[in-house]
């Protein structure tokens, strides 16, 4: 079996970071016309939440998509305008083809994997990853975690450029499954609380 290393990808991924970090300074440096940036993130907003309407605070997954996979027994609730890629074991959920800047979103998707790994196993695989003995990714935060009145595990994980991930994972008639989101998007946030299991 080949051995990889991370690296290559690990680099690429700080370099897109510090660009991404110096793209955002220059475009919120005093004396840039902060009035068109406005309008721009204003109409891009605007785009993506046409099939979301907020009702007290809350977001309205009435009329959204549903995916149910039937083999791996779960289902979870998506808007209209999202595009869902089905993996080899479970689905990716993203906004569009492409990521954009402005784009609330950014680049993670929302996911759902059936995993053979344990909790263990996926925390000992995540901060496996090392750069000059430092560790490129590590998990920060667990904590227990009520999905729709299935106990799992909420984990915060951290890397190198101080980016979070956030993970819910749970064991469930003998399957782990592992979904991944943004925990500071409201969209996604509504996604997950559609999250079921079929029994």
């Amino acid at each position: 079996m080949l051995k990889f290393s991370k690296k290559p990808l690990i680099l690429t991924a700080l370099t897109l970071a510090l660009g991404l970090g110096l793209y955002g300074c220059g475009k919120l440096w005093p004396g840039t016309n902060t009035n068109q940036n406005a309008n721009v993130n204003q109409n891009q907003n605007a785009n993506l939440n046409t099939n979301a309407t907020t009702t007290g605070g809350e977001i309205d997954t009435s009329d959204w998509q549903t995916y149910r996979n039937e083999e791996y027994g779960f289902g979870v609730k998506y808007p209209n305008n999202w595009i869902l890629n089905e993996l080899e074991k479970g689905v990716s959920i993203k906004y569009s083809k492409e990521w954009k800047f402005g784009m609330k979103e950014g680049f993670a998707p929302f996911s759902i994997i059936v995993m053979e790994e344990n909790l263990q196993n996926f925390i000992k695989s995540y901060e496996s990853d090392f750069l000059d003995g430092a560790p490129l990714t590590r998990i920060i935060s667990q904590e227990s975690y009520n999905l729709n009145e299935k106990l799992g595990t909420k984990l915060v994980g951290n890397n190198a450029v101080g980016i979070n991930s956030y993970y819910i994972f749970i064991t469930h008639n003998q399957k782990n499954y592992l979904i991944s989101f943004n925990e500071n998007e409201e969209l996604q946030r509504a996604m997950l609380s559609t999250f079921y299991f079929l029994k």
